[in-house]
């Protein structure tokens, strides 16, 4: 997720505070959303009059944090590869892969 922010207007920048599921309908088949702490409250107010009905989880923003920055890599490491092939670089630096080989100490 490369955009991480409450889903439930478009112009809501605050943090997600949780994951919210609204189950399947005659009308549309069920989907998530992310709402900040702020639009969950109002959200869970509606669920308390019986307006609407929902599933919710918290959210682990540090996995989702780790997740976007895992994807970051791979793609600067795929953009690495792909300009490694186009200058013609087939040999990698015998000084890194003899630190790579090296067991690590346990201390």
């Amino acid at each position: 997720m490369s955009i991480f922010r409450c889903d439930c207007k478009p112009n809501c920048r605050r943090r997600p505070y949780a994951e919210v599921f609204f189950p399947t309908t005659k009308e549309k088949d069920g989907y998530w959303i992310y709402a900040c702490y702020w639009h969950f409250l109002i959200l869970r107010l509606k669920r308390f009059d019986g307006k609407i009905s929902f599933g919710w989880c918290k959210i682990d923003t540090d996995r989702e944090r780790i997740e976007d920055i895992e994807e970051l890599l791979w793609d600067i490491w795929g953009d690495l590869f792909e300009i490694k092939e186009k200058l013609g670089i087939e040999t990698e630096n015998p000084e890194i892969l003899k630190m790579l080989d090296k067991p690590k100490k346990n201390k």
